[in-house]
């Protein structure tokens, strides 16, 4: 997840490189204005597709409770897995049968877990 708080703190590091280089100002050239530019605009759209995702997601869950569709099988077995404390093996065995990344398979069981919380 990109975070803009820290995405600043990075461009501003980068911009006081640029405009400081060696203890005495330098004048930024078009290119290095331009690519800033770029930069910016791709950060900001890709977390506007995260927020996008996020809010589909959502959605897609409440379309699955308002229609009773049974919930994935394997969350019982997650479930289980997290009650025994054994959260690696939960995290392992969602992304074996979901297809999910390390972080996206994190955040799946920490969902579990939340729900039994």
């Amino acid at each position: 997840m990109i975070r803009l708080n820290s995405v600043n703190i990075k461009l501003g590091s980068v911009i006081s490189k640029i405009v400081n280089k060696g203890g005495c100002a330098m004048s930024v050239s078009f290119i290095e204005v331009v690519l800033l530019v770029g930069i910016i605009y791709l950060l900001l759209t890709v977390s506007k597709m995260q927020d996008r995702m996020n809010g589909m997601k959502n959605s897609l869950e409440q379309m699955r409770k308002q229609m009773d569709l049974p919930e994935d099988p394997i969350n019982d077995d997650l479930r289980q897995l997290i009650k025994e404390g054994k959260d690696i093996k939960a995290v392992k065995k969602a992304r074996e049968a979901l297809g999910l990344s390390l972080l996206e398979g994190k955040q799946y069981v920490d969902a579990l877990k939340d729900e039994n919380s």
